[in-house]
């Protein structure tokens, strides 16, 4: 092959890898908001549908009014409606696909634009169709190219017009559409930022930082089924004599350590390596792609690393960790290589457990060709309900607040101030060279400064701040402004009336469904009622594009919204779940501590902590396995939630520890159902492992006046403390 042919053939690898990492770069963001690429391809069907129909329609009815180039339009518009179906069977991930289908609506557009005579004056909104779906979908970057091509088509098109508000209406459609699609960006960005923060709390340990559980499995899986060259490696860690840190000072001296544990260990990763941690003081390290490295020169450092960080921060106590990994085998799933690392890792302390600080020994698995099934887990009774009860959240992208309490939006009141200042100025501009008349403009300007009030006012409630409800009298104050400006300028009215579209959309983007749709019906009320009444040109077409772009354009938000939302709830469940046990987690049981507190205070029910320890639990795990530890919480959780009352959070702090916050008011009932915790305890324990001591010990204490949520815990970490200490006291007697 020549040089020239050689530099092609590269050249077309590198456009099909910047394809293909393009397609994931989409895939990535729609993931961000719980959407799929499929996505893209419902929202062109309807689109184009919605925007190729009212043209052939029209056609149909006034073949006089407008031309046959509309009716061809729209067919083509359809027939890329139709086409998307067939691309939604066959190519629902392509990446090209997604541009191309936009890409030929733009020309369908522009083509239309310069063929259809003045009659194009009514569909200067439909630009929207292929502009909106990357806003709401792929991002600013992938958006921008298509908002430039529709504001050009806005702006340009009606300039020819011989009316001489043509000029202004360009002006007034293509801030209208950049309003539209500048408003999605901005509502999924903030969307984006905090779906990615929950889903990260959602897969991270609320205590060190590092993946949890379910971020571990989810890489494992992937890594499993994504195999290129050497077979991944699973570490499984475990620190030596933990236990003896909690017993002997307190849990936050354990905190401490496994804190220190975590960030000593992620010091010796590579990127691509996933640290997590499993519960207590166990640990993982998923190394995807080992090729090239030392594995047994990693497990050294690990341990060594281990051993750095426990005698800085609890030098009392062993200073080791044990340390073993396993390479995957092709018959592996992610139960199957988590039990093999558990088993090896089990081994190693068997074998080389002693009390000494010296440094803990590396094993080495073998792989056995046991042939598991990845079983499913056992299911425990969640507490997805007693949290939302806990905190009252509402995770609606667009608020995020706390339920029940005086909401404030800072974006909100941000967003209503630009739109409004937009209008004004749009105003301004337009009215200044006399386009409007009979709207002057010295008519013109005090419209304007009515806006820019209304604006000025918007960012006086963002600085405040006042809440959010209050929006809807600016909201109605700029709807009344914007009707009156329209009245005043007659017939030169037609140029502004597509400003109504930025409130319409407004209201889907920042309120609520019903009051949304009720602005939303005022407004498409007002529309109608300037564009029929007024006898403005092509009436009758401008009110069905306006009413079909906005209906869609609104159930269009909604839904990508209530997809959204679901998305975000069910991570912020998951932030607050611990990822073994399906117990609350930390996060969440500070959160209803805190709530507790502040109720207590403010001369509420004085709330109780259950403060639950396993005993001798480290036995289980140093007897078998980890797997059969993790059975064990598995059904002490769901004992100890059969045992409590419904409003009473269940959480589990860490390791063994279990906490119960209630706010029983009598103390005699309080210590009835410490008891019946204890004994269902002893009972699923002993299900599972009878060799080995199956109680706990559980400390009940009431919050006391003067107390915060840390003093409240300590005071159960003391307690507890002393209830372990008289349980061996009992057992030595």
């Amino acid at each position: 092959m020549s040089p020239i042919g050689k530099a092609k053939q590269r050249m077309s690898r590198e456009r099909e890898r910047a394809y293909a990492q393009g397609g994931r770069d989409v895939e990535d963001r729609l993931a961000q908001i719980g959407l799929s690429p499929k996505t893209g391809w419902y929202t062109s069907i309807a689109l184009y549908a919605v925007g190729g129909v009212p043209a052939v329609v029209a056609h149909l009815i006034e073949p006089d009014m407008y031309s046959d180039a509309l009716f061809v339009l729209g067919g083509l518009a359809v027939a890329i409606s139709l086409m998307s179906v067939l691309g939604l069977r066959y190519f629902p991930n392509s990446h090209r696909a997604t541009h191309a289908r936009l890409t030929m609506g733009l020309m369908i557009l522009v083509i239309g634009g310069f063929t259809i005579g003045e009659s194009r004056q009514a569909f200067l909104l439909l630009p929207l169709v292929a502009a909106v779906p990357p806003a709401i979908y792929y991002g600013v970057r992938a958006a921008i190219p298509y908002l430039i091509a529709a504001i050009l088509f806005a702006l340009i098109l009606p300039w020819n017009i011989s009316e001489p508000w043509g000029k202004a209406m360009g002006i007034s459609s293509a801030v209208a559409v950049v309003m539209i699609v500048g408003s999605m960006m901005l509502a999924q960005a903030r969307t984006r930022r905090y779906a990615r923060s929950n889903r990260e709390l959602a897969f991270t340990d609320a205590l060190t930082g590092l993946a949890n559980t379910r971020a571990l499995r989810n890489a494992i899986d992937r890594a499993l089924k994504s195999q290129d060259g050497e077979p991944p490696a699973l570490f499984a860690i475990d620190l030596d004599n933990f236990k003896q840190v909690n017993d002997r000072f307190d849990h936050a001296r354990g905190d401490a350590v496994l804190k220190a544990v975590a960030d000593g260990i992620a010091a010796e990763g590579r990127p691509g390596d996933v640290f997590a941690r499993r519960g207590g003081d166990e640990y993982s390290l998923l190394v995807a792609d080992p090729a090239g490295r030392d594995l047994d020169e990693l497990a050294k450092r690990l341990a060594k690393a281990i051993k750095v960080a426990r005698k800085e921060a609890c030098p009392e106590v062993t200073p080791s960790g044990s340390v073993a990994y396993v390479r995957a085998e092709p018959r592996d799933s992610v139960a199957t290589i988590l039990r093999r690392a558990d088993d090896m890792l089990h081994d190693a302390k068997t074998e080389f457990h002693s009390e000494d600080t010296g440094p803990r020994p590396v094993r080495l698995a073998v792989i056995d060709h046991r042939s598991e099934s990845d079983r499913a887990e056992t299911e425990c009774i969640s507490e997805a309900e007693q949290f939302r009860r806990a905190t009252d959240f509402d995770p609606t992208p667009t608020t995020g607040r706390l339920r029940g309490s005086v909401s404030v939006d800072r974006p909100l009141w941000f967003y209503n101030a630009i739109m409004n200042f937009v209008i004004g100025l749009t105003l301004a501009v337009v009215t200044a060279p006399g386009w409007l008349e009979p709207l002057s403009a010295y008519e013109g300007t005090i419209a304007a400064a009515m806006f820019w009030l209304i604006a000025g006012g918007s960012l006086a409630a963002a600085w405040r701040p006042l809440p959010a409800s209050y929006v809807h009298v600016s909201f109605a104050i700029a709807l009344a402004a914007l009707s009156a400006t329209v009245a005043a300028a007659g017939s030169s009215g037609a140029a502004l009336i597509d400003l109504y579209a930025i409130a319409a959309i407004y209201a889907f983007h920042f309120f609520r469904a019903r009051p949304a749709a009720i602005w939303l019906a005022l407004t498409l009320s007002i529309f109608s009622a300037f564009a029929l009444i007024g006898r403005f040109p092509y009436a009758g077409m401008h009110v069905a594009v306006f009413a079909t772009m906005m209906v869609s354009m609104s159930a269009l938000t909604a839904k990508v919204r209530e997809v959204t939302s679901r998305f975000i709830t069910e991570n912020w469940r998951l932030s607050q779940v611990d990822s073994l046990t399906e117990l609350s987690n930390v996060r969440a049981l500070r959160a209803r501590i805190n709530e507790a507190v502040r109720g207590a205070e403010s001369g509420g029910v004085r709330p109780a902590l259950l403060a639950i320890d396993l005993d001798d639990f480290k036995a289980v795990n140093d007897s078998f396995s980890h797997t059969v530890g993790d059975q064990v919480l598995r059904a002490v959780s769901r004992a100890i939630g059969e045992n409590v009352r419904v409003d009473d959070m269940v959480a589990r702090r860490g390791g063994d520890e279990f906490l119960v916050v209630t706010e029983l008011i009598d103390d005699d009932e309080l210590e009835v159902m410490a008891q019946r915790v204890r004994d269902s305890i002893a009972n699923s324990r002993l299900r599972i492992c009878p060799q080995l001591v199956p109680t706990a010990s559980v400390a009940v204490l009431r919050w006391q006046e003067g107390n915060d949520s840390d003093e409240f815990l300590r005071r159960a970490d003391v307690e507890l403390h002393e209830r372990k200490l008289e349980s061996k006291r009992l057992e030595t007697a």
